[in-house]
């Protein structure tokens, strides 16, 4: 029965989420880890659901809503860089740098 390891799973991950965001509630990166651990734990209660057969349409609505706020929240909390710069010359060439970790420009005329 597939039920009972998918149960203590939602368990666990509920525990985990509880820990890591008491360890350091301040901290910015526990929060996100927490709230992403929680949305992880929320489809797995959803596919846990869906495994046992009954309230099917419910149980795929809370599986999909669990699977659609984990992308969301990964991407919310994934460190994209602050400033993109492109830079063009006159011969029409394009060169982008991350400003805040490469201190040289990329040309994309050469393939680089």
């Amino acid at each position: 029965m597939p039920l009972v390891p998918l149960a203590a799973l939602v368990v666990l991950l509920g525990a985990l989420a509880t820990f890591v965001w008491l360890a350091r509630p301040a901290s910015a990166v526990n929060r996100w880890f927490a709230a992403f651990t929680i949305f992880v734990a929320s489809w797995v209660l959803g596919v846990t659901g869906l495994q046992s057969g009954a309230h099917l349409d419910a149980w795929a609505r809370v599986t999909f809503a669990g699977a659609a706020l984990i992308l969301s929240l990964f991407y919310a909390s994934v460190s994209y860089p602050k400033q993109l710069a492109f830079h063009g010359d006159a011969s029409g060439h394009f060169r982008i740098s991350r400003l805040d970790r490469f201190p040289h420009a990329l040309n994309t005329a050469d393939g680089v």
